[in-house]
């Protein structure tokens, strides 16, 4: 009767131990699955900020473009304003200088 009380409660720990395996498991297992899905809402949203930022900056490399193209066709029309007034101008010095 002894030996089947020893066994019964080496039985129940073991028992006990094997229930307090699986239930701790269970519990890594399910605050792995939340840590994944936070890791996974970080990962997405940092594919968000990329694609975010990659979308403003050709955005402002086209408007720079765009800039640039206005300047030189502002500069290239103030030359050919300015060519012939500065000619002009210098038409009186170079007619005193001629005249000395």
């Amino acid at each position: 009767i002894q030996d089947r009380e020893t066994r019964q409660k080496e039985w129940l720990s073991k028992m006990l131990l094997v229930a307090f395996c699986q239930k701790s498991f269970n519990i890594f297992k399910a605050q792995k699955s939340i840590q994944d899905f936070y890791l996974q809402k970080v990962v997405s949203g940092g594919v968000i900020t990329r694609f975010c930022l990659r979308t403003m900056n050709v955005r402002r490399r086209t408007k720079l473009y765009q800039n640039v193209t206005k300047l030189r066709m502002a500069l290239a029309a103030f030359a050919r304003i300015t060519l012939p007034a500065v000619k002009c101008d210098a038409q009186e010095v170079v007619r005193s200088f001629l005249q000395v």
